[in-house]
């Protein structure tokens, strides 16, 4: 009964989180580190919570998909020469951590809907787009393009709205099963046809590129057995994807930008938006040939850069940028081998997993949002170090705490995964001999 009335307030702070996200990074703040000490407080005081939050800690998957690349960053803060840029980078990767581990256990032993806090993101995003359009239509404070509501980097804001667009799709196919009102079809709906818009406003090439490819590996994925189903699905996304082109300028603008851009690196201008990135991932790949195994530090990025403009082996221009447009170039240039395999381990085993749920434990409405979202961040990290931005760490670990559901077999996973086929073959063999 004690440890029910802690979740009064953690369910007050968890909404406020929810919340916050999109609109205050102060909001985020303050509802986060006050959830960090109520539990500080709580495991001294009540040997009971301590006992539930050990149990969960040592069982729950997020610590084996997520700790592996928080070790790694926390010990290339040792041999990092700048601590400061060190910690403020590692500390997105603890707040992703710490964030999920919170809203899961939060959700797990306090039995709440999941889908609540995840309808109060939408919600929270929604404000954020129709601020936005206030913004520009209303008081002609920015400009729609870029579109950058509260003065959100467009491409933070284009990604969460992607975040929220897999999440309001996948309730909407599950109001039925969930018990929701119209009304809140409704509202997810508006929702989609305003942050797809936003998402076209803000330019962000990458998000297009990872809507675009999710859906289309999502579908396969799930599709793959019912053929005349998957072709109407893909022709369907294919001549939506035309038709969405051809209407919209700013995608044809965008578009052509980016092939004129590469044309231009290949003639030698580099001081375009593509061909700097080029010259990024090129500076990083010579950072990481210097130290492979374990990369440079990762608050040293800004150093080795200023290195190479030194020794004339990049222009001048691009030491202006504090990382390369990749968290998979960044991670190798400062953390090399091992931090790079850290990260794609934590997409390999949360996508397993959510696969895992997902077929053989039929958690559709949860383990496809964790699925959609992850597999979106897998593509557009290539073109920008996302799991670096505080919103958008905050965001994922919050959506992972929200749908990465703890299974009693959840240890035994992989094998389950990869060999439950082979195991009912062997049986039905076994069984067939005399």
């Amino acid at each position: 009964m004690i440890v029910k009335s802690y979740c009064v307030l953690f369910t007050i702070l968890s909404y406020l989180m929810a919340l916050s996200i999109p609109l205050s990074k102060t909001g985020i703040t303050v509802s986060y580190i006050s959830l960090i000490l109520f539990f500080i407080i709580f495991s001294f005081l009540n040997s009971s919570f301590r006992q539930k939050l050990f149990g969960f800690l040592s069982s729950t998957p997020l610590i084996k998909a997520i700790l592996p690349l928080l070790i790694v960053c926390l010990l290339s803060i040792f041999y990092s020469s700048d601590l400061s840029e060190a910690w403020g980078r590692t500390s997105n990767i603890l707040n992703l951590f710490l964030i999920s581990l919170i809203i899961s256990f939060i959700v797990e032993k306090c039995n709440m809907k999941s889908y609540h806090l995840l309808l109060f993101f939408i919600v929270s995003l929604l404000a954020l787009s129709i601020i936005g359009y206030l913004q520009v239509f209303l008081f002609n404070s920015m400009p729609l393009k870029p579109f950058r509501p509260l003065g959100m980097h467009h491409i933070w804001f284009a990604n969460l709205l992607s975040m929220g667009i897999y999440i309001s799709f996948v309730l909407i196919l599950n109001l039925k099963r969930l018990s929701l009102p119209w009304f809140i079809a409704t509202l997810l709906l508006l929702f989609i046809f305003l942050a797809f818009c936003s998402i076209i406003f803000s330019t962000c090439r990458g998000a297009w590129l990872a809507l675009l490819a999710t859906s289309f590996s999502s579908f396969f994925l799930f599709l793959r057995r019912k053929k005349i189903a998957l072709v109407i699905s893909l022709v369907f996304i294919l001549f939506l994807s035309v038709a969405i082109y051809n209407s919209s300028q700013t995608i044809r603008i965008r578009i052509s930008q980016a092939i004129n851009d590469i044309e231009q690196y290949r003639k030698g201008h580099v001081s375009t938006s593509i061909g700097s990135r080029f010259l990024m991932w090129k500076a990083s790949w010579k950072i990481f040939k210097e130290s492979p195994l374990f990369g440079v530090g990762i608050g040293d990025y800004n150093l080795a850069i200023k290195n190479l403009v030194k020794e004339k082996e990049i222009p001048d221009f691009i030491s202006r940028y504090n990382q390369p447009h990749s968290v998979y170039f960044f991670l190798l240039a400062t953390t090399g081998i091992i931090g790079l395999f850290s990260f794609l381990w934590m997409f390999f085993y949360i996508i397993i997993v959510s696969l895992h749920q997902i077929i053989y434990r039929k958690k559709f409405h949860l383990s496809w949002i964790c699925f959609l979202i992850t597999v979106h961040l897998l593509i557009a990290s290539f073109f920008d170090t996302l799991f670096f931005i505080y919103t958008i760490a905050c965001a994922y670990g919050f959506i992972l705490g929200c749908t990465f559901k703890k299974e009693k077999d959840d240890f035994n996973l992989m094998p389950n995964f990869f060999f439950t086929n082979k195991m009912r073959v062997m049986e039905t063999r076994k069984d067939l001999l005399p």
